[in-house]
């Protein structure tokens, strides 16, 4: 672990040491950059502790609240949501840098339809890998640790959808910090984990272990209206405006349905 964390920090100083030279320039502090930087540190780290703290909370809660048996069986279930999540804020990422400076130089309408490319992109890309999911997943636990650990076809859609939530969230949460609102963007985020947390709790004594997705679609849904309302201050994008917005709510209905229709059979 300790190699993996310090080799990347070590390859990615020399890289940006051989970029100033090229440059012609070099390292230096300055003061309100610093100053600036410790601002915004508070938020940063209540977002990175609340996303991480609502990531490894699932488990725990189905343990206290429901039987320890099924612990397995969730986590399990939901494995290759992780996956691929992964993948897709991996591809967030790298888009991040690209995104921040096409805000920083002003251009407008650019970075909004840049954006909106973007939200497209990763729709589509993240429908269709959880739609396979939805279809496959139990085939993938049966040959991984067989049947008897396979929490079911509802649980395996409401899990897919509540990481599709997450992943789009974190798109927007994303590019308004790469937009310049880093520190709106990460309390916002700080707040869904909270509240996320707060309805995973309610929920799960209600409606069992299906209160945990539902509880993430939910919070995640709640918060993107806020996030939405404040990248509308960098950039000139209205989706809840009309019914856009509705394209998007029924291509995930289609999908899923079939999916989850093609899963079933699939099992018989």
């Amino acid at each position: 672990a300790l190699m993996r964390s310090v080799t990347p920090l070590c390859a990615n100083y020399i890289y940006g040491a051989k970029l100033l030279r090229n440059l012609g320039t070099r390292g230096q502090f300055r003061r309100d950059v610093m100053l600036e930087l410790l601002g915004i540190s508070p938020t940063l780290l209540l977002s990175k502790l609340g996303t991480s703290m609502v990531g490894q909370v699932e488990p725990t809660l189905i343990g206290l609240f429901l039987r320890p048996e099924l612990v397995a069986v969730y986590s399990i279930t939901q494995r290759a949501t992780s996956v691929i999540a992964y993948a897709l804020n991996t591809l967030l990422s790298a888009s991040y840098a690209g995104f921040s400076h096409l805000c920083g130089e002003g251009n407008r309408g650019k970075a909004t339809q840049v954006f909106k490319q973007l939200i497209l992109v990763m729709f589509v890309v993240a429908l269709s890998s959880y739609g396979a999911f939805i279809i496959f997943n139990r085939s993938f636990v049966g040959l991984w640790v067989g049947d008897r650990l396979y929490g079911g076809q509802l649980l395996t859609t409401c899990v897919a959808i509540a990481s599709l939530c997450s992943v789009l969230f974190n798109l927007l949460g994303s590019m308004t910090s790469a937009a310049g609102d880093i520190r709106a963007s990460s309390a916002l985020n700080a707040a869904e984990s909270f509240v996320q947390l707060v309805f995973m709790l309610t929920l799960v004594n209600f409606i069992g272990w299906y209160g945990l997705p539902v509880g993430v679609v939910v919070a995640t849904l709640l918060f993107s209206v806020v996030m939405h309302k404040r990248i509308k201050r960098h950039l000139d994008v209205e989706f809840l405006k009309g019914y856009g917005w509705m394209s998007y709510v029924l291509s995930c209905v289609l999908v899923f349905s079939l999916a989850s229709a093609i899963g079933r059979q699939l099992q018989v």
